[in-house]
C-alpha cells in the first residue's frame, strides 16, 4: 500500500477517501480503520496499553477507532490480533533496522573479540580476580541472552509452521519475570564479561557506550 503521511508519528497507508475510506494506521502494529468496529477489545487486552481511541466521524463502520499510538512499545504477544473479532489488526516484527544493525554487529565483535583475546593471551592487565568474575558473568548471561529460544517455543505458544518468534501468548515467567527484555540484559552482561576477561581498552571503548545505549 502507499504511504500517505503520518499522524502523531504513526504512518498512514492508503488509498484514502475520508470520511468513508480511512486506510490503515501503523506499520509494525497495523490497524485497518475501514473494518475496525471500535469494539475496544484491543485496548482492553494490550499489556502495554499501546492503543488510544481516535474519533472518525462519518465512517460507516464506527465513529471511533483503535489508534496504535505507541506501536514501538509492542511486545509481540499477538493478543490483540487474535482477539479482534473482525481481524482488523496485523502485528509485524520489525527486526533490527538501520543503525541498530551496526550496533548489534559491534556488540558481537566486542563480545567474541574480548573473550577470545582473554582466553588465548590472558587479560591485558593480568588481573586474576576480574578475569574470574568475567567468566562467571559470561555464564550467568547465557540464559538471559538465549531467553527467546528457551521460553518462546513453549510459553509463547508460537503459531503452527511459523518461527518461534511468532508467539501468540505473552511470556512473563522465567527470565521474563525478572526483566522485560532479558536478551538485551544478556547482551550487556556479555559485553561486561568481555571487558573483564580481556581487560583490554578496546573492549571497554566499544562495550561501555553500547551498554549505555
Amino acid at each position: 500500500m502507499k504511504k500517505f503521511g503520518k499522524e502523531r508519528g504513526i504512518a498512514i497507508w492508503g488509498p484514502l477517501d475520508p470520511p468513508e475510506k480511512l486506510g490503515i494506521r501503523g506499520t509494525y502494529v497495523a490497524v485497518d480503520w475501514d473494518i475496525c468496529e471500535g469494539c475496544g477489545v484491543c485496548l482492553e487486552v494490550c499489556p502495554v496499553h499501546m492503543y488510544e481511541w481516535m474519533e472518525t466521524l462519518g465512517h460507516p463502520t464506527s465513529e471511533i477507532k483503535a489508534f496504535p499510538v505507541r506501536e514501538l512499545d509492542c511486545v509481540q504477544c499477538y493478543t490483540c490480533e487474535n482477539k479482534c473479532p473482525v481481524q482488523a489488526i496485523r502485528i509485524t516484527f520489525g527486526g533490527v533496522q538501520g543503525w541498530d544493525r551496526l550496533v548489534v554487529l559491534l556488540m558481537f565483535l566486542q563480545i567474541i573479540g574480548g573473550v577470545v583475546y582473554g582466553a588465548l593471551f590472558g587479560p591485558y592487565f593480568g588481573l586474576e580476580i576480574p578475569l574470574y568474575v568475567g567468566w562467571i558473568v559470561l555464564v550467568v548471561s547465557l540464559p538471559f541472552f538465549f531467553s527467546p529460544q528457551i521460553y518462546y517455543p513453549k510459553k509463547g505458544k508460537p503459531r503452527k509452521e511459523k518461527s518461534f518468534i511468532d508467539t501468540t501468548a505473552l511470556v512473563d515467567s522465567g527470565t521474563y519475570g525478572i526483566v522485560q527484555h532479558p536478551q538485551i540484559l544478556g547482551g550487556i552482561l556479555m559485553m561486561s564479561a568481555s571487558i573483564l576477561i580481556s581487560q583490554h581498552w578496546l573492549a571497554a571503548i566499544i562495550g561501555v557506550p553500547i551498554s549505555v545505549w
